[in-house]
């Protein structure tokens, strides 16, 4: 699976690299916070608060190019929009270890 499409970043920034770095860093901290709002949630068996913050989640990661995140974000907030909240603690594992990975490619290159 692609952690992140850096092509497509590049393209929404026009090849400013250092814009596209910027926003990676700025979006590696909300991915930690939406994250902990995300598990958060799915422990109180909150729809309302899930999809919130995995619609965030989801936006956020698709600006980026974050496309492993935002695909688990995806199915979290449609499982969030029908109230069915059975499968979410596995699907939030699936987000941490997707977040996980990005955070190891991120360390790469944002200090």
């Amino acid at each position: 699976m692609i952690v992140l499409h850096r092509q497509d970043l590049l393209d929404r920034v026009g090849g400013d690299t250092e814009l596209a770095e910027e926003l990676l860093e700025l979006f590696r901290d909300e991915a930690l916070r939406l994250r902990s709002e995300i598990e958060e949630a799915v422990a109180r068996g909150d729809s309302i608060a899930l999809g919130e913050a995995a619609h965030g989640l989801k936006g956020s990661a698709g600006n980026v190019g974050a496309l492993g995140v935002e695909q688990v974000a995806a199915e979290l907030e449609r499982a969030a929009r029908v109230g069915e909240l059975t499968g979410s603690a596995a699907a939030c594992r699936r987000l941490s270890l997707a977040i996980d990975a990005l955070l190891a490619e991120l360390g790469e290159r944002v200090a």
